[in-house]
């Protein structure tokens, strides 16, 4: 695939990923070439490439008001998790219209981290190459996906991973099962929930839900000097957030008999969006399935069990895909 990225001056960029896709997979290798037309002569320095996995992530800090009240406003902190620097030239000089080609290879570790984004926490793989010319350098850059390997899934709930999760509710048993395990973006599952309870297909509401929350225990006090010359003392205290929301919604699709109780069936498809149930270094997200039953003027009912996520696109998601046609 040929892209120009972001421009500098100085010319013309093509990036080419070795595959054709924007992907580069834990314990494998990120391989490409990265071409540049110069539009000037340019007396580069050198010319480096950089891989750098960028966590972001949120927290909330209360702020005390001048009245005594309170308030609480969200910000955001960022570190690099992993960053791997090649060099790709020495010095040399680019002249005017002379067009120049720069391979690169990236060896990813086993257990890198995943491709991740939510509203609170994320996790983003970058590919930089630039030219070294002194101030306003010639550079591309590329956002890549790392997939998160099915056998690399750690730090879940062991039953994320079984197919079959009993559970009781108000006394009810009930048994919720899912394939494949764990889910994938972008491809199918199905799974059913079996429970004595009567329950209405296509009235019934089945959620699957990504619970995110970022880890920021930390806290103090700041001192600072007043305008009259006196001491102040502002509470830094800080905590962590945290973000629920439905990635995929449907219902329930049908009823047979199962064993004295009755098994209700329900099926879909993963949005293609890097989600997955992860462990970083500033947070964690967890997934569920939730069967919701509504009552009117009462408290919805829910039948839930954990479920993994791993981000796999490609051909590992079309395999998963066929599984379970």
């Amino acid at each position: 695939m040929g892209l120009g990225g972001i421009l500098d001056s100085g010319g013309d960029w093509t990036l080419e990923i070795e595959g054709g896709r924007d992907e580069a997979v834990p314990g494998g290798s990120l391989r490409g070439t990265a071409s540049f037309v110069a539009s000037r002569r340019l007396e580069a320095r050198g010319v480096a490439a950089s891989l750098v996995a960028h966590e972001e992530y949120a927290y909330e800090v209360t702020d005390p008001s001048a009245r005594g009240g309170s308030r609480v406003d969200r910000r955001w902190e960022s570190s690099d998790a992993w960053r791997q620097e090649l060099s790709l030239s020495v010095p040399t000089v680019l002249e005017a219209g002379s067009h120049h080609s720069f391979p690169f290879e990236f060896d990813l570790p086993p257990d890198a981290l995943p491709s991740f984004h939510s509203g609170v926490l994320r996790l983003e793989w970058r590919l930089s190459i630039s030219i070294d010319v002194g101030g306003r350098d010639p550079s591309v850059q590329r956002d890549i996906v790392v997939p998160l390997k099915a056998e690399t899934i750690s730090g879940v709930d062991p039953a994320a991973l079984e197919q079959r999760v009993e559970g009781a509710r108000d006394g009810d048993a009930f048994t919720i099962s899912i394939e494949p395990r764990p889910l994938a973006p972008g491809a199918a599952f199905q799974g059913a929930i079996e429970t004595a309870q009567e329950l209405a297909p296509g009235k019934t509401r089945v959620e699957v839900k990504l619970v995110v929350s970022t880890d920021y225990s930390s806290g103090g006090f700041n001192v600072g000097i007043d305008l009259g010359g006196g001491v102040r003392v502002e509470s830094l205290a800080r905590r962590a957030v945290h973000e629920q929301r439905a990635i995929w919604t449907g219902t329930l699709t049908g009823s047979e008999p199962a064993e004295g109780t009755r098994r209700y069936a329900f099926a879909g498809r993963l949005p293609d969006e890097p989600v997955a149930t992860i462990v970083l270094p500033h947070g964690s997200a967890r997934a569920m399935v939730d069967v919701i039953v509504d009552r009117r003027l009462r408290p919805d009912v829910h039948y839930t069990r954990p479920v993994a996520i791993g981000t796999a696109w490609s051909e590992l998601a079309q395999l998963i895909r066929n599984e379970v046609r």
